[in-house]
């Protein structure tokens, strides 16, 4: 029987900047990557990336990588700011819609909830082994890449936020009932 997941993504606008311009379109947030998650990488290995494991990677790259679909080296999709936490690595995603038909074709895909996952892309610089040997903790690793995937190795990645231009704000509701002011300019 497959293994059957369900996520909840948060669509939203995104906020106008400070100076009242749009926001860009076009940005995925999520998780790359989710911390102490056993998956299988191989036929008989199974993988899991200890908390910190890109913390030293992160530094030397000022937190910035590229963005990929499923890990298509000949095609970047946007710009990555990522960072770790208590759960894994965030990542938030910048993609380039107006420049390449794939960004924005793998952004309108997260806005249906089509595309929901992540995958990393990384170098293992150090890693355990479980007594058995069959899993390995990846506790240091250069990391290279994050793509969007239809379905990436650590079940645990998700699409946290999709971001879109700026919709108008809801008009606030009065507190007491408004007047009604008549074709004669009487109020009721």
């Amino acid at each position: 029987m497959a293994d059957l997941r369900r996520f909840s993504v948060q669509f939203r606008a995104a906020p106008a900047e400070e100076d009242g311009t749009p926001a860009p379109e076009g940005v995925l947030v999520g998780y790359a990557s989710v911390y102490d998650v056993e998956y299988r990488i191989g036929p008989d290995l199974n993988e899991s990336i200890a908390p910190g494991a890109f913390a030293d990677s992160l530094k030397r790259q000022d937190g910035t990588i590229p963005a990929f679909f499923q890990h298509d080296w000949n095609d970047p999709i946007g710009v990555i700011r990522a960072s770790e936490d208590d759960h894994g690595l965030k990542v938030e995603a910048s993609l380039f819609v107006d420049a390449n038909p794939k960004a924005r074709s793998v952004w309108l895909a997260a806005q249906a909830g089509a595309l929901r996952e992540w995958s990393i892309g990384f170098f293992p610089e150090k890693i355990a082994l479980s007594e058995d040997g069959g899993l390995e903790i990846v506790e240091r690793g250069e990391l290279v890449e994050a793509s969007v995937v239809v379905r990436g190795a650590n079940p645990a990645t998700e699409m946290v936020e999709v971001r879109s231009e700026p919709q108008p704000e809801p008009e606030p509701q009065p507190e007491e009932p408004a007047w009604i002011v008549d074709h004669l300019g009487k109020q009721w």
